[in-house]
């Protein structure tokens, strides 16, 4: 028999993760459904952690609906848009804020890597701070635009990637492709368009992002085109469908048929350089027109 004591001991993880739960979504719903940053990414993800290692600590309070099984909250039932199921989910990525957290990764997949006699090399990028978004091409042909949504179902937004001059409606090949990127709201522009709305008498936006994120889902393409948003690339949807034996490979594929990236990707294969390169893109990002948040 359970003694009060031990009642009252299991209540409080209960408590915390119910709460833990609560602010997260609540967050979410905001930065994803409101265009509103209302915390910043370094307190997110300390309180995401936080979930995660009392979920993992405590399995019998797990919950499928948890934040941690999911990415964002974003209210597809306030959508006027298409719902678009994903063909594969897109998934977020994990933040680190210090070397150690670095080594800690490569440690894990070198551990968990198949070949372990293969030395190993990894591909230093930028992560965009923008809004998430995955294009389908059928032979070549822009066809569909979907936004991230919550990583299973997002937003047909087709019309309005249209009308975002940098992504190209043609391929330079007449390939069936998948493609996930970032839509964002160059520096340059966003402050226009504050000084513009700030003359008319409106709320100006917190952020690029939150900017580039609102208007991606305007109901009127002439108001994205007006704004100027632009694109960056990254990933290809099932890259060994096309033979791609690493990333850098599908990231050149990109720059071939005419997709935009951001031009950074250097393969590093010692983590000492690659604690020196995140130093220097540290410093050299805040040059960039565009915001990064890694």
């Amino acid at each position: 028999m359970l003694k009060l004591f031990d009642l009252v001991e299991e209540s409080k993880p209960k408590k915390r993760i119910d709460e833990l739960r609560k602010e997260i979504e609540r967050y979410n719903y905001y930065y994803y459904t409101k265009n509103e940053s209302i915390i910043s990414d370094f307190e997110f993800d300390k309180l995401l952690k936080e979930l995660e290692k009392l979920e993992k600590d405590y399995p019998e309070f797990k919950e499928e609906i948890s934040p941690t099984k999911h990415v964002g909250a974003i209210d597809l039932k306030e959508s006027k848009f298409k719902k678009v199921i994903h063909k594969k989910p897109m998934l977020s990525l994990s933040n680190s804020y210090n070397i150690e957290d670095v080594v800690a990764f490569t440690e894990r997949i070198e551990k968990n890597l198949e070949y372990k006699h293969e030395k190993l090399e990894y591909v230093l990028e930028l992560k965009l701070d923008g809004a998430s978004i995955s294009i389908t091409y059928e032979k070549g042909q822009l066809v569909r635009a979907v936004t991230r949504g919550d990583g299973i179902e997002g937003e047909d937004v087709t019309e309005n990637i249209l009308a975002i001059n940098t992504i190209p409606n043609y391929l330079k090949e007449d390939v069936d492709l998948e493609v996930r990127g970032e839509i964002v709201l160059p520096l340059s522009q966003f402050e226009k368009l504050n000084e513009e709305r700030l003359k008319n008498g409106e709320e100006i936006f917190a952020n690029p992002r939150n900017a580039a994120s609102g208007t991606l889902r305007q109901l009127d393409s002439e108001i994205v085109k007006e704004r100027g948003l632009d694109a960056y690339f990254y990933y290809v949807v099932e890259p060994l469908k096309y033979g791609f034996k690493t990333h850098k490979e599908s990231l050149d594929y990109l720059d071939k048929v005419g997709i935009k990236t951001t031009g950074v990707a250097e393969v590093i294969d010692d983590l000492t350089i690659m604690e020196k390169r995140i130093a220097y893109w540290e410093i050299e990002r805040e040059k960039l027109d565009f915001e990064t948040d890694g």
